[in-house]
């Protein structure tokens, strides 16, 4: 794995998740869809091995925002982040989408 839960709970910028099974399931699900994004480049190149220091911290960054995504929506797939009721207030006025 590419980003440790204690790893991901360092970053200043996300929300720490304490639950060690939920942010384990979040970080397979998150990686599946950074693996499809990119191509799966780290299925055939060891991300440990990897020079590009650049590219790897891009990567851990892109994996804990899609984690923290997934954890603020409730949610691990796009079915679901679409069956989520979408609504805006302002005033008294409501609008859902």
């Amino acid at each position: 794995m590419q980003l440790s839960q204690h790893q991901y709970n360092q970053l200043q910028s996300f929300k720490p998740i304490r639950q060690t099974e939920v942010y384990y399931h979040l970080q397979s699900k998150a990686n599946d869809v950074l693996l499809n994004i990119t191509n799966r480049f780290y299925e055939t190149h060891n991300f440990n091995e990897d020079n590009n220091e650049q590219r790897k911290n891009a990567y851990k960054m892109a994996l804990a925002a899609q984690i923290e995504y997934f954890y603020e929506m409730e949610q691990t797939t796009i079915a679901g982040v679409n069956r989520t009721p979408q609504t805006m207030s302002l005033g008294r006025t409501t609008v859902s989408m």
